[in-house]
């Protein structure tokens, strides 16, 4: 966020990594396959950090932000990466898809965008 004076690594509603990237990459949508084509991008200056933070805490799944590392695990990590995006999502619990990250995702919807990722 910008201030005046100042510029903060945070959100409105959060400050955690995962809440800071993740609403960066909303909303999912056809354009999105020009941003997540740049794989280089996407591995160095997106997925780790958002990683780190979403493992490490239980309501990154909770809330559905995880629904957005599998997208993006799923576009820069090749067939493997794909196929564990695909495993992934189909585990997740209906209410990922209900809460702040992951509202106006589908399941059904989010496995067809990792499965048909490019590898």
């Amino acid at each position: 966020m910008l201030w005046s004076t100042m510029a903060q690594y945070q959100t409105w509603f959060g400050s955690s990594a995962y809440q800071v990237v993740g609403i960066q990459l909303l909303p999912v949508t056809p354009i999105s396959e020009i941003r997540d084509g740049n794989i280089e991008w996407v591995r160095n200056s997106v997925i780790e950090e958002f990683h780190s933070s979403c493992v490490n805490d239980a309501q990154c799944e909770i809330q559905g932000w995880s629904i957005l590392y599998y997208y993006l695990l799923a576009a820069s990590g090749g067939r493997e990466g794909r196929d564990a995006a695909v495993t992934a999502i189909k585990e997740l619990d209906a209410a990922a898809f209900e809460s702040s990250g992951g509202n106006g995702h589908s399941k059904s919807n989010s496995i067809w965008w990792a499965a048909t990722r490019p590898f």
